[in-house]
């Protein structure tokens, strides 16, 4: 597997997240070849309505679905590797017994205690992720379509408070 805990995962997850989001084609210039590469590039421009700019016979439309199909693709690939069957005959004894999931749910609680990482995953990065949409947004009004009770209207809002409350739900 790409990590040895649910922790690491969960951190490599996010982190792959947070550059994707925050560096990537909706906050960002769509140019730079690194910005290619993240997860979300191509569905990201789709739903922006902004072009690729890559020429061929594969549209937008084409480009993402490759790009999700291949993702796709990599998750299982990924899944498959880290729960294929024990090949020792150790392996398989260790796997047959019986209480093993009570002893690692057990196990698994005492250890959210004593892991740091766990307690930053749930109370840093979503403070500092809030903090930085406030603090890194610029403070430019910009009219934005609000829908209640069936009526829409259009109110100029700040950028800030607009930013802030999209990064409270996501992290949280």
């Amino acid at each position: 597997t790409l990590a040895r805990s649910e922790v690491n995962g969960s951190l490599i997850v996010i982190f792959v997240w947070m550059f994707d989001v925050f560096l990537g084609p909706a906050m960002n210039a769509t140019e730079a070849l690194v910005v290619r590469l993240f997860p979300t590039h191509f569905p990201t421009l789709f739903m922006l309505d902004a072009a690729s700019g890559h020429g061929g016979p594969l549209t937008d439309v084409g480009w993402t679905l490759v790009w999700t199909v291949g993702a796709v693709l990599v998750a299982a690939t990924v899944f498959a590797r880290g729960t294929r069957p024990p090949e020792s005959a150790a392996e398989r004894a260790r796997a047959r017994n019986p209480g093993r999931l009570q002893v690692a749910f057990r196990h698994a609680f005492v250890e959210y205690r004593r892991n740091p990482s766990m307690w930053f995953l749930m109370t840093l990065l979503p403070v500092g992720f809030i903090s930085l949409a406030f603090l890194t947004t610029a403070d430019d009004p910009a009219p934005v379509s609000l829908t209640e009770d069936g009526v829409t209207t259009r109110q100029v809002l700040s950028m800030i408070e607009v930013h802030g409350a999209i990064m409270v739900p996501i992290t949280v």
